[in-house]
């Protein structure tokens, strides 16, 4: 799979005040994006710094439905970040019945989290869910991952439209209305698009620098491969050998190389039995970590990236996956589908929403229960 040559910039700690961690800026070889490098006059050599990034938050502070509008939440998130000291202009990620969020971003692109992470390239990707790290870190750079409420207010649809719901117009706080939430622990469509909520519930809200254009993506790193199947897969003779097969059957068409598992609970063991929790630690093809370390991604409680990338990388997912367990750590209950060997109507198995990095319901491995005559999607690690 052949993919633009880019040249990697590294941007850390120093230009963000309260940044945590480091991420890359990363500029066109032929200068498309951000401004054009100035030339040195004898040598013709450009040797001007790439561009900032934007800066992406969510709110440590929450609020009704009420917060002013549009306005007042612009107002909000700019005196939020001028108090962190965070550099540039912000606006909420909101919709209303005059402007879509989408649209409300302008021309700005590459936004990082205030711990350095990048959050996502351009507003099109926002659009289309290619999400590197979810908007769960505040203005102070703390993760909120954990912290109530996980609601964020948003009147948007995974597209970036409006959606129907927007508390009216955001000038509401009555139980009777309703205003469309995202969830900050997700990516993909449940980002911006988990529910409805009363208009009387608390909730935070999504700000997002506008002023800069950088090309912005993870940083280099290295480790074991892990995917999310495009295929569906429904139980069948075979069991867990079957799920494998897919896994490396997709592996081996993007050109992976290595040997994949299924990440399945079975009755008798736990989906960390099937793999070495101390070795390295698992990427997205996209060059996301998904957890710090190889054991994290069994025993924490949140993800650092959601799992739902395809194996082309280029590829960003929602929905669900099967599982067979409320953790990746717990040994398979009975619902698993007959170890994922019976496709009958009659029998359930646990599956997960594979655009979240919360691991328990409503999460990434624990989200319900589907029918085992049904097919749903694997993520995939490679041993």
């Amino acid at each position: 799979m052949s993919k633009p040559r880019f040249v990697r910039v590294s941007f850390c700690a120093l230009a963000f005040p309260v940044a945590l961690g480091c991420g890359e800026v990363v500029e066109a070889e032929d200068g498309d994006a951000g401004e054009p490098a100035d030339a040195d006059d004898s040598t013709g050599a450009a040797d001007a710094a790439p561009p900032e990034p934007n800066t992406a938050f969510a709110t440590s502070e929450t609020f009704t439905g009420d917060f002013g509008g549009l306005s007042g939440a612009d107002a909000t998130c700019q005196q939020i970040a001028d108090d962190a000291e965070l550099p540039g202009t912000y606006v909420a990620w909101l919709s209303d019945n005059t402007i879509s969020a989408i649209a409300r971003v302008g021309d700005a692109r590459g936004w990082v989290r205030p711990d350095g992470k990048p959050f996502v390239d351009t507003a099109d990707d926002l659009a289309s869910g290619e999400i590197f790290h979810p908007l769960r870190i505040d203005e102070s750079g703390s993760d909120l991952a954990g912290s109530e409420p996980a609601g964020v207010w948003t009147g948007t649809l995974a597209d970036g439209t409006a959606g129907a719901d927007r508390c009216a117009e955001w000038s509401s706080a009555e139980e009777g209305d309703d205003g469309v939430a995202g969830r900050m622990s997700a990516a993909t469509v449940t980002w911006t698009d988990d529910e409805a909520e009363d208009c009387d519930s608390e909730h935070r809200l999504y700000c997002l620098g506008v002023d800069r254009e950088a090309r912005v993506e993870p940083a280099q790193a290295s480790g074991r491969v892990a995917f999310v199947t495009e295929e569906p897969y429904t139980p069948q003779s075979g069991q867990l050998d079957a799920a494998d097969e897919l896994c490396d059957q997709e592996a081996d068409a993007a050109g992976l190389g290595g040997t994949f598992k299924a990440l399945l609970a079975v009755e008798s063991d736990a989906m960390a039995d099937r793999f070495d929790t101390g070795g390295d630690p698992w990427i997205r093809p996209d060059g996301v970590v998904i957890a710090e370390t190889a054991s994290d991604l069994f025993f924490a409680e949140y993800w650092d990236a959601a799992l739902n990338v395809s194996a082309d990388g280029q590829t960003y997912l929602d929905g669900e996956a099967w599982s067979g367990a409320e953790t990746p750590a717990q040994t398979g209950s009975t619902d698993t589908c007959g170890n994922w060997g019976q496709e009958d109507s009659n029998l359930s198995a646990v599956v997960g929403r594979v655009e979240h990095t919360k691991l328990r319901e409503p999460g990434a491995i624990e989200a319900g229960f589907e029918s085992c005559d049904e097919a749903e999607r694997v993520r995939c690690l490679e041993e």
